[in-house]
């Protein structure tokens, strides 16, 4: 004996658990996965064991239980007979109707409680899901509960400015060329409701340069930088250093600007930006009250604002924890809406100005739940099977093989966390004796077997066990972890996780009735060594694996990554829909001048059809419009012509700003040469 062995039991392993009891129900299942806590009640586990999508709780009747609509795993199998086999993404629209009923009817309550007297309207950043789908199952939901669109980009404007109905509010935010403000002033022209966002003082100069050409006074909004801090992963994107925004000297700049061209009165909008997924509603809070106080002086200094746009920030409960940590929140709808209206509604007050009507860039809050990525497990590699133990000889004097031994021969379940301790132990010296010459490689193979039994017996003991002592806090159950090999891309499918190991909720959709009896890792199917899921939540902590059930090779086992909506497609196709670069390859000719071969970047029409517009409808509907402005005697037939010419141009645009911000960019072409020397330069398309 090297090392003492004692029989007192490790704290916390003697309480019975869900994963010890020889019965397992779905609802351990959804305890384990802490499915209430992140479902927001759209999630449920049915009495076989498969998950369940709801539609959300009727907003005319909160008191009714909301019924089951979708059954997932069905939805897998019904794709699978249609020749649609997992990975499936898929999406649940009419979440996203119940998502803005839902904050309507927190805002509702908060304007009513507080005597409140402006109105409450969201609007979607496009940015956080432009598919085609999303877009138009928001403005669907809008027609019924109200809400409008913004555009952070020159593809995401013309696909905004298509879809919109007239009325609808739309903001134009993000940096500009000519185009952007062009497209923006031509949208007005037919009747869209757009109000153009100045965040730096150059925009005044391309709006004015615009309206020289388009007989339109344009909606304004006024973008500021606030110095209150934000929190979470995305803080560095508000305050003073932010890349958006005027600061005070800019502002007064604007101001200045806006009343000689005598556009002051055209300023109705007041932006700022508290930041994305803002965990701590304090922060919230702090920027509220700083931004009212900008509000309210300049009400009072005569420019008639009459809307205060709150930004995103309204986070998302990822881990249904409760807390500051990065993907979590400390803080409900209700209370978020409470404090945006208390806040705004006591500074109002204070500076004795009226209230103003109130918009959110609720993105993620709005389009996160709706999505579902089901993903199949196509192989594992396991430790299910229990080692052989190998015999050692009676005449073995080796310490570290006769500890372990010993460890094997007296296992008791109650002092797994010192067995597991003194195994370690022993095996790392078995290592030093035999880098040393004291052990035979032959050795060596019997103290890793013997080890490798230990640890199935210490992982098994962990597999029923709930409540792990402290002293392994899940090394163990992390170390020796199963990899299970899924049919997806983490790079493509969850760029927020790969990126900033964001935690995404992660369960089996079925077998939900069966006790997970392993603890595995899940990999993808890329040739890169980080296409792994590298961190989980299980029983309301971060861990390094998730409890899953054994993979029965020839059966479906399918996986779900849960609250995917927001931003997720959006940075793993286009972000902004940016699209590619042009791309310029330099190389020798013959007669030694260097040459260039230029392959064009994307253009509108490339990155809008990617994410499923159909730009052909899009003109239709913009002719359309033109036309019934025409018939309205709001636009004049050269103009319609004029506005036909620009939005069909506008499909071949590159998708990144003109050179100097002021031109239209250079034509598109699918590939370019140029031969560079001492002549000019000789442009030629590329067969």
């Amino acid at each position: 004996r090297i090392f003492s062995r004692r029989p007192s039991a490790a704290p916390g392993m003697n309480k019975e658990s869900p994963m010890e009891r020889d019965a397992w129900t779905p609802s351990d299942s959804s305890q384990l996965y802490r499915v209430n806590q992140w479902g927001g009640g759209l999630f449920e586990i049915d009495g076989n064991g498969e998950l369940l999508v709801h539609r959300g709780k009727h907003i005319a009747d909160e008191s009714s239980p909301p019924s089951p609509l979708w059954n997932l795993p069905q939805i897998v199998r019904d794709c699978a007979q249609r020749g649609a086999s997992a990975p499936l993404l898929i999406r649940f629209t009419p979440i996203i109707s119940h998502r803005l009923a839902e904050l309507n009817r927190a805002f509702g309550q908060a304007i009513g409680e507080f005597g409140f007297n402006g109105h409450y309207q969201c609007v979607y950043p496009v940015k956080v899901n432009q598919h085609r789908e999303v877009i138009d199952a928001f403005v669907a939901a809008a027609r019924v509960h109200g809400g409008g669109l913004e555009a952070g980009s020159k593809a995401e404007l013309l696909a905004v400015v298509s879809i919109a109905d007239n009325g609808m509010p739309i903001l134009c935010n993000g940096f500009k060329d000519a185009t952007v403000i062009e497209m923006a002033l031509r949208a007005i022209q037919i009747g869209r409701n757009v109000t153009i966002i100045i965040e730096n003082p150059q925009d005044i100069d391309l709006i004015l340069r615009a309206m020289q050409n388009i007989p339109v006074r344009p909606q304004l909004g006024l973008r500021v930088k606030l110095a209150a801090r934000s929190a979470g992963r995305w803080q560095g994107s508000v305050g003073a250093k932010s890349k958006f925004g005027l600061n005070s000297r800019e502002l007064e700049t604007v101001l200045e600007t806006l009343r000689q061209h005598d556009l002051i009165e055209n300023c109705r909008l007041l932006h700022f930006h508290p930041g994305s997924q803002v965990n701590n509603i304090r922060n919230i809070k702090a920027c509220i009250i700083e931004a009212t106080r900008i509000y309210a002086n300049l009400l009072r200094r005569g420019i008639p604002i009459n809307t205060m746009d709150v930004g995103g920030g309204l986070a998302v409960d990822y881990t249904g924890n409760k807390n500051t940590a990065p993907s979590s929140m400390n803080y409900s709808l209700q209370e978020y809406a409470n404090d945006v209206v208390y806040y705004m509604s006591m500074v109002c007050d204070q500076e004795q100005v009226i209230h103003p009507n109130i918009i959110s860039e609720s993105g993620r809050a709005l389009v996160a739940h709706h999505s579902v990525l089901v993903v199949p497990v196509i192989s594992s590699t396991s430790l299910d099977d229990e080692p052989a133990i190998t015999r050692i000889n009676d005449n073995e004097t080796s310490l570290p093989l006769l500890e372990l031994r010993d460890i094997i021969q007296a296992w008791d379940d109650d002092n797994v966390q010192e067995s597991f301790h003194d195994a370690q132990q022993a095996i790392e010296m078995a290592y030093q004796l035999f880098i040393n010459g004291h052990l035979t490689l032959s050795q060596r193979a019997c103290a890793e077997n013997m080890f490798s039994h230990i640890c199935y017996l210490v992982r098994d003991k962990l597999n029923r066990s709930e409540l792990v002592p402290s002293g392994l806090s899940g090394e163990l159950r992390n170390l020796y972890a199963d990899t299970y090999l899924a049919n997806f891309s983490v790079f493509q499918s969850l760029p927020d996780h790969w990126a900033l190991e964001h935690l995404f909720p992660i369960m089996p959709i079925h077998r939900l009735d069966e006790r997970p009896t392993c603890s595995a890792v899940i990999g993808d199917i890329t040739c890169d060594s980080d296409g792994v899921i590298s961190c989980y939540l299980s029983g309301g902590v971060s861990n390094k694996s998730l409890p899953l059930h054994p993979y029965r090779a020839g059966e479906p086992y399918w996986l779900g990554i849960f609250l995917i909506g927001a931003y997720q497609e959006a940075l793993s196709d286009d972000h902004n829909l940016f699209g590619k670069f042009h791309v310029v390859t330099v190389g020798d000719t013959v007669d030694g001048q260097a040459s260039l071969t230029i392959t064009a970047g994307s253009n509108l029409r490339d990155v809008l059809e990617h994410v499923h517009h159909d730009c052909r409808e899009l003109l239709r509907q913009l002719d359309e419009d033109s036309r019934q402005a025409v018939d309205a005697g709001l636009l004049s037939s050269q103009s319609f012509a004029e506005n036909s010419r620009f939005f069909r141009s506008c499909f071949s645009d590159y998708t990144y700003l003109a050179d100097g911000r002021t031109g239209n960019s250079p034509p598109h072409q699918p590939h370019a040469t140029a031969s560079v020397g001492p002549r000019p330069a000789r442009r030629e398309v590329a067969k």
